[in-house]
């Protein structure tokens, strides 16, 4: 945890910098320990924590829901995808978003009922052109 204080703190300091620092956690996390990934993912919810633009929050809720994915954190997962949608700015993130989290609820958590309830939604409707 000592590592998530510090990375917080930094990020803190110099939030255009969270992408570079983001990028680096995940490239380092790709073989590590189930104590390094927990450690990351503690340090990703530090960096959603903070008031930085939009984007680098995707980026660290997005990276979190991969390491809880790894982890078998079915609950934080979907959590996480919960959070990524009411970030989402376009219908077709919204609809995969929808799918992945439906998923989730289904096959990982047996709440079948949330799950299809989750891909009734109505997204917006664009317009055909053909």
């Amino acid at each position: 945890m000592d590592a998530a204080r510090a990375l917080a703190a930094r990020v803190a300091k110099n939030p255009p910098g969270v992408l570079r620092m983001t990028k680096r956690l995940l490239r380092e996390g790709q073989h590590a320990s189930l104590a390094t990934l927990l450690e990351m993912s503690a340090a990703f919810q530090a960096i959603v924590d903070l008031k930085v633009p939009a984007r680098d929050t995707v980026t660290a809720i997005d990276a979190i829901v991969r390491l809880n994915a790894e982890l078998e954190r079915w609950p934080e997962v979907e959590e996480g995808l919960r959070r990524l949608l009411t970030l989402a700015d376009d219908d077709e993130t919204r609809a995969s978003l929808l799918g992945r989290t439906a998923a989730v609820v289904g096959d990982k958590l047996g709440r079948y009922p949330d799950a299809i309830d989750l891909l009734e939604v109505d997204l917006p409707r664009a317009e055909v052109v053909f």
